[in-house]
């Protein structure tokens, strides 16, 4: 059965990954509504490295304790004040 443009199969697993363009996709509404809607229906929600920052900016880190790019630590507590935001080296 063909799926229609922009559908997505029920997801088990969704993994949130960073990288170059995570800058850019933090003002991407549309993928942080699809990423915050698919998080209610998936057993485990996860990111990769600066991916955490598109979890915090679709408010799916509040009151969680995170990580990130060690580069991106600052950034991440200045933005998302209400994570815990773990330092691991």
């Amino acid at each position: 059965m063909a799926q229609k443009p922009g559908s997505c199969p029920q997801l088990d697993i969704l993994l949130v990954p960073g990288g170059w363009g995570f800058r850019h996709q933090m003002h991407n509404e549309r993928l942080l509504k699809w990423i915050a809607d698919r998080s209610r229906q998936v057993e485990t929600l996860t990111a990769v490295c600066t991916g955490a920052l598109l979890l915090g900016k679709a408010g799916l880190l509040d009151s969680k304790r995170a990580t990130t790019h060690w580069r991106f630590l600052d950034a991440m507590q200045e933005l998302f004040p209400q994570v815990t935001v773990e330092v691991v080296f």
